[in-house]
């Protein structure tokens, strides 16, 4: 029953929402050239296929990821440095310090609020997602 009335909702609100346009407006470019340059993907393309290699090889699991590990875990030994712990919060430390010596549209409260609210949904995103996966 929920689902329905959910379905229900969802097709009100996106009729509702639906409306007639009578004119389109195209903003032509000035250099065709400009919109879609092929060396613009090279990199990001490059990186996607190493990490989809890197992800399903076990190629590269034995002989560059396993090798990584253990000579982490060497150096490490028993001792852990969580310093991840602490990296975390530079950005927010350089948002609201940047904040406070910069002139902006919102005011230092509106910017602290801001923050809090990107906490807390990282928060939520975050701990939801390390319950419920388990690392091997």
């Amino acid at each position: 029953m929920r689902r329905l009335l959910f379905v229900f909702i969802s097709l009100v609100v996106l009729l509702h929402n639906l409306k007639a346009q009578d004119t389109l407006s195209v903003s032509p470019l000035a250099n065709p050239q400009e919109c879609f340059k092929t060396t613009k993907i090279i990199a990001p393309a490059a990186l996607m296929s190493v990490g989809v290699f890197g992800a399903e090889s076990s190629w590269w699991k034995d002989n560059i990821n396993e090798p990584i590990k253990e000579y982490a875990a060497n150096l490490r030994g028993d001792a852990y440095l969580h310093i991840d712990d602490q990296v975390q919060y530079i950005p927010a430390i350089a948002f609201l310090g940047i904040g406070l010596f910069e002139e902006s549209e919102h005011d230092f409260k509106e910017k602290i609020a801001l923050e809090a609210t990107s906490w807390t949904v990282m928060g939520i995103l975050v701990n939801s997602i390390d319950r419920k996966s388990v690392v091997y």
